[in-house]
């Protein structure tokens, strides 16, 4: 089995867009449609964990005043939009899409 890692990162990336992916043994590639008893289901978005993970990257963040604007930006509804917009506030955007990148990486490997 040979699966390129950052097409199943693409891949759990592409999720969120409603598409479930799929390896397909045979073609050695990544799918999102086909015979579902040959194909090899690739981490789902509750595998992910993105909440936790997004907890977990408060943790990281040393600004105290922007640890508790993204703990209380993840209450409720609309936690993932909010989170966003506070990265954004507090320039930390990009330092978050690293940290989701790692253990998406990390999950693409163990799977």
């Amino acid at each position: 089995m040979r699966v390129e890692l950052k097409d199943v990162m693409e891949a759990m990336e592409e999720e969120q867009n409603g598409e479930h992916a799929f390896y397909d043994p045979i073609r050695e590639t990544v799918v999102y449609e086909g015979n579902t008893d040959v194909l090899m289901p690739l981490p789902e978005k509750d595998e992910r964990g993105d909440y936790h993970n997004m907890e977990i990257f408060i943790e990281t963040v040393e600004d105290e005043e922007a640890q508790k604007w993204l703990s209380n930006a993840i209450v409720g509804k609309g936690a993932f939009r909010r989170f966003r917009a506070t990265c954004e506030k507090f320039h930390l955007l990009e330092d978050w899409y690293d940290y989701k990148e790692k253990t998406y990486r990390a999950l693409a490997v163990q799977w």
